[in-house]
C-alpha cells in the first residue's frame, strides 16, 4: 500500500467511525454531562476521581468509551452502550443480550468501582465507562426499539442533510445550537435541591423508563424533513436529560467514593 493509499484508508476509517451507530450525545453532549456532574461532586469524590483518572477531568474521560471502539479488542463492550426494547416490552420481560446492555453494565461497573479490593486498573476502567454510560442511558434512543436499532435505520433529513433520527438526537440538535460544551453547561437550568435529591434517589431502571416513555414523541417526524421546529419542540427535554444525567452521575460517584 503506497503513501496516498494508506492515507485514503485512514480517512475512510475515520469517516466510518464517525458514522457508526451508538455514539450517544456526541462529544459535546458527553462533556456537558460531565461539567454538570462536577458541580455536584464532593471534594473527597473529586480528588478520588482525578487520582483514578491519572489527572484527567471527567470531561476529558467522558468520550473514552466511544474512542476505544476503534480498537477491536474492545468490541465486547459495544452492547453496553444501549438496550433495545420494543414498544410492547419491558426490561424485566424482554430477552437479554448475553453480552450485556447499558442497564446491566452500569449496575455491574458501579459495583466494581465501589470495591476497594479490585485492581486499580479495573476500577479506573469502570469509572471511565460509568462516566459515559450514565449519559448514554439518558439519550432516549439508547433505550431504543429493536426493530430499527434505536432509530439508526430511520432515515431523515436534518436541514436538508441526509442522516438518521438517532444521529439527530446524538449530536445534530446540540451542534445546531452552536455553543461550546462549557457554554451549554452554563446555560442549562439546574435543578432545585429537592429535584436533585429525587433524581439521585431514582434507580437505573427509572432512568431507562424515562427515556422509553418519551420515545414515541421522537418518531413524530412527518415527512422526515427536520429542522428548526423539531429542535425547538424537543430541545427542552434534551436539555433536561443532559442535566439529569450529570446530576445522577455525580450522585453515583459520590456514593461510590464515600467512606
Amino acid at each position: 500500500m503506497n503513501f496516498i493509499s494508506r492515507h485514503l484508508f485512514v480517512l475512510c476509517l475515520q469517516l466510518a467511525l464517525l458514522c457508526a451507530p451508538g455514539f450517544a450525545w456526541g462529544p459535546a453532549g458527553h462533556r456537558v454531562v460531565s461539567v454538570v456532574a462536577e458541580r455536584y461532586l464532593t471534594q473527597e469524590t473529586h480528588r478520588a476521581v482525578v487520582e483514578l483518572l491519572d489527572g484527567e477531568s471527567i470531561a476529558q474521560a467522558s468520550t473514552w468509551a466511544d474512542e476505544i471502539k476503534s480498537d477491536r479488542k474492545w468490541d465486547f463492550a459495544s452492547p453496553w452502550h444501549y438496550v433495545n426494547l420494543d414498544d410492547d416490552e419491558s426490561y424485566a420481560t424482554a430477552p437479554k443480550n448475553p453480552a450485556g446492555d447499558v442497564i446491566e453494565a452500569i449496575t455491574r461497573l458501579r459495583a466494581v468501582l465501589q470495591d476497594r479490593n479490585q485492581p486499580r486498573k479495573k476500577r479506573a476502567e469502570a469509572l471511565r465507562f460509568l462516566i459515559h454510560l450514565v449519559a448514554d442511558i439518558h439519550q432516549p434512543l439508547h433505550v431504543g426499539r429493536r426493530s430499527d436499532r434505536g432509530g439508526n435505520d430511520v432515515k431523515v433529513r436534518w436541514f436538508g442533510r441526509e442522516t438518521n433520527i438517532h444521529a439527530v438526537w446524538d449530536s445534530d440538535i446540540i451542534n445546531h445550537w452552536e455553543l461550546s460544551y462549557t457554554e451549554l453547561a452554563t446555560f442549562l437550568k439546574m435543578p432545585t435541591a429537592a429535584e436533585r435529591a429525587q433524581w439521585q434517589k431514582d434507580g437505573v431502571q427509572k432512568w431507562a423508563d424515562e427515556s422509553m416513555a418519551y420515545r414515541a414523541r421522537i418518531y413524530e417526524i412527518g415527512d422526515g424533513r427536520l429542522g428548526y421546529e423539531y429542535g425547538y419542540v424537543h430541545g427542552p427535554f434534551l436539555k433536561q436529560r443532559l442535566v439529569q444525567a450529570g446530576v445522577r452521575l455525580a450522585g453515583l460517584l459520590n456514593a461510590a467514593f464515600s467512606r
